[in-house]
């Protein structure tokens, strides 16, 4: 990670720069930046990270990382992987990333064997799920609706405070065609799939027993079958039966177009469509699992055989994380510090 984030090869990091400003200066309005990276390795996380920094110098753009991470329900999780993955969480956070899109390849790839009949998926099946994902994210900003979203709005509404700034992505329906035939599709059922963990494309893991709240929600209704009374009925429905922080004013960001994202050879799309970003406390869960892996590789003799010259940021980035959970499960409490 460290070798990848500092990196020494000057003439990349120069290379980058002076791409990034060019790009910049074709657009007659730059709104911001969409960063997508996995972060298992060392040159998504590492490199990646830096490039968030090299953002810095556009102080009024909004910056989305678009984040994959690796399977942490796995048990085999290589304990390294874990630990890039916290590494790259930290530093996104320190580079004033507004906000993170949250995936994981176990999701991704549960999606596509039980929702879209893919026996086995492959690396592509998952980056074809994660294109699609992107696509649904960015029509609004691509495609004049009824009611528009871009970055910023996205930023404004879902980010309470600058550290809770990780979503939930979710998609409904995300079915194959053959599943999509006997499955309900009106306004109110399509809301509400999207806070299954069915419809999630990142596993938030067991929550039986353990007390959650949402802080805010974005909802894109993509579509021409849309009315918008019903979905203000779905919403409102919605809002009696969801469990919100009690600081939460503005629950719901409701975005509206006609246009749909397009099929592709896995998803077939219906005519309506929903994407939904969630700000919820549960995502502790991921960084908890992360960060129990992550433990595990500091106190490794491979840590300091490759970090011993980064030891104390290392240690520094993964205690972070700890607090970064506990921010997160003061709010699931509603025990709010007036100083957060």
């Amino acid at each position: 990670f460290f070798e990848s984030y500092g990196s020494k090869d000057r003439e990349l990091i120069a290379e980058i720069q002076e791409k990034l400003r060019k790009e910049a200066e074709k657009c007659s309005c730059l709104e911001g930046f969409i960063i997508t990276r996995s972060v298992r390795g060392y040159n998504a996380s590492g490199l990646g990270s830096r490039l968030l920094e090299l953002l810095s110098e556009y102080d009024k753009t909004v910056k989305m990382d678009f984040r994959l991470y690796p399977d942490h329900c796995n048990p085999s999780l290589d304990p390294e992987d874990a630990f890039n993955s916290a590494l790259a969480t930290y530093y996104a956070l320190n580079a004033n990333t507004d906000f993170s899109i949250c995936l994981d390849s176990g999701a991704l790839s549960r999606i596509c064997s039980q929702n879209l009949d893919i026996k086995s998926p492959s690396f592509d099946d998952v980056c074809d799920l994660s294109a699609y994902l992107l696509e649904s994210l960015t029509l609004p900003m691509r495609q004049k609706g009824l009611i528009n979203g871009g970055l910023k709005d996205m930023a404004n509404n879902l980010v309470p405070f600058p550290r809770l700034n990780h979503l939930i992505p979710a998609l409904a329906p995300i079915l194959c065609q053959n599943k999509l035939k006997s499955v309900k599709q009106d306004t109110t059922t399509l809301t509400s799939s999207l806070f299954s963990s069915q419809s999630q494309l990142i596993d938030c893991g067991d929550l039986k027993n353990q007390p959650y709240k949402h802080l805010a929600c974005y909802m894109s209704y993509q579509g021409k079958d849309f009315d918008l009374a019903e979905i203000d009925d779905s919403v409102d429905k919605l809002g009696k039966k969801l469990s919100f922080a009690d600081f939460s004013p503005a629950k719901f960001k409701v975005c509206l177009n006609e246009q749909s994202p397009q099929s592709t050879k896995k998803i077939f799309n219906n005519k309506n469509s929903i994407l939904g970003l969630i700000n919820s406390t549960k995502i502790s869960n991921v960084f908890a699992s992360l960060k129990s892996k992550a433990d595990t590789f500091v106190k490794s003799d491979d840590f300091q055989t490759k970090y011993s010259n980064n030891d104390s940021a290392a240690r520094e980035s993964i205690e972070d994380l700890g607090y970064l959970i506990e921010d997160y499960n003061a709010y699931s409490n509603d025990n709010l510090d007036s100083d957060f």
